[in-house]
């Protein structure tokens, strides 16, 4: 199963459509898309807006992104193998 990117997961859990996460943050649903879809890594000041908005740690965040990223890539290889 794909792994969801971690903004994603807080977004849904959250029950937040990318439209209103934008809003909250300042941020346009499209950069929120591209992240999501790990097509674009979140830059400072959108992580800053959204770890300050949520009361999260930078590190904390980083550290789940970190995770997804690895999960993704074992994901990758499991779809290949297949």
């Amino acid at each position: 199963m794909k792994p969801k990117h971690p903004l994603k997961q807080f977004r849904e859990t959250h029950k937040l459509t990318q439209t209103e996460l934008g809003i909250l943050i300042d941020v346009t649903p499209v950069v929120l898309a591209q992240v999501e879809g790990g097509y674009r890594r979140m830059i400072s000041d959108i992580l800053d807006k959204f770890c300050n908005r949520f009361n999260i740690s930078p590190e904390e965040y980083l550290e789940q992104e970190k995770e997804y990223r690895k999960q993704y890539k074992e994901f990758l290889i499991e779809e290949k193998l297949n």
